[in-house]
C-alpha cells in the first residue's frame, strides 16, 4: 500500500499526480527544484548524458540497415505463407506433439548461429510454446540437447539440420550421444 497520495502540485499545477512533500504539497520533480534549485534538474541530465556518451552508442538507438530491413521483410513474408498454407491444409499444427494451441515458428537452426537461413522455410517448423496439460512447449524443448529426441519430428528436423548445416548436426549428434541417447545417423542421410 503507498502513502503517496495523489492531487494537485502547487508547483507545477498538475493534477492527479503523486505529492511527496505534504506540507508544500509538491511533486517529486517540484519538491526537487525546492530543494536544490533549477539547476539540479539541468545537471542531473548533464550527468546522465555525459555518463550516456561513455557507453557505445549509448546515446542513440541504431537504426536497422537496409539489408536488415530487407531480411525481415523476407522473413515476415515467408512467415505469413507457411501460416496461411497451414492452415489451408489443414497442417496448422504443433510437429512436435500435435497440440493446436499456443504455436509458434520455431527456427531448427537458430537465427543466431545461421542469419542467412532466417528466411528459408525449410529451417522453420511449427512448435508449441506451452503444451495441452500446461509443460514446456516444444518450441523450448527443441532447443533443449536433452528434451528434443522426445520430439515426434525430430528425426525429420535432424534431416534438414543435416542437410542445411552439416557441422551443427553432427554436434548435435556428438552431445546426444554424449548423454547416453542412440542416434541412427543413417536414418537422417535417408529422409
Amino acid at each position: 500500500m503507498s502513502l503517496l497520495k495523489k492531487g494537485i502540485c502547487s508547483g507545477c499545477e498538475k493534477e492527479g499526480i503523486y505529492i511527496v512533500n505534504r506540507k508544500h504539497n509538491m511533486c517529486q520533480k517540484c519538491n526537487s527544484v525546492r530543494l536544490n534549485g533549477t539547476d539540479a534538474i539541468h545537471k542531473k541530465m548533464e550527468r546522465q548524458k555525459e555518463s550516456l556518451s561513455k557507453v557505445k552508442g549509448g546515446s542513440k538507438i541504431r537504426q536497422k540497415s537496409s539489408k536488415q530491413l530487407t531480411k525481415d521483410k523476407s522473413y515476415h513474408n515467408v512467415k505469413m505463407g507457411l501460416i496461411e498454407e497451414a492452415i489451408a491444409d489443414g497442417t496448422y499444427y504443433c510437429r512436435g506433439c500435435g497440440n493446436t494451441h499456443s504455436l509458434s515458428l520455431s527456427h531448427l537452426i537458430r537465427r543466431s548461429r545461421r542469419g542467412d537461413l532466417v528466411d528459408v522455410k525449410e529451417n522453420m517448423t511449427f512448435h508449441c510454446l506451452v503444451r495441452g496439460d500446461g509443460s514446456q512447449g516444444c518450441h523450448d524443448r527443441w532447443e533443449s540437447i536433452s528434451e528434443m529426441t522426445d520430439l515426434k519430428d525430430f528425426d525429420e528436423n535432424m534431416s534438414i539440420v543435416l542437410r542445411l548445416d552439416p557441422e551443427l548436426y553432427w554436434i548435435l549428434v556428438h552431445k546426444l550421444r554424449g548423454l547416453g541417447f542412440k542416434i541412427n545417423v543413417n536414418e537422417h542421410k535417408n529422409k
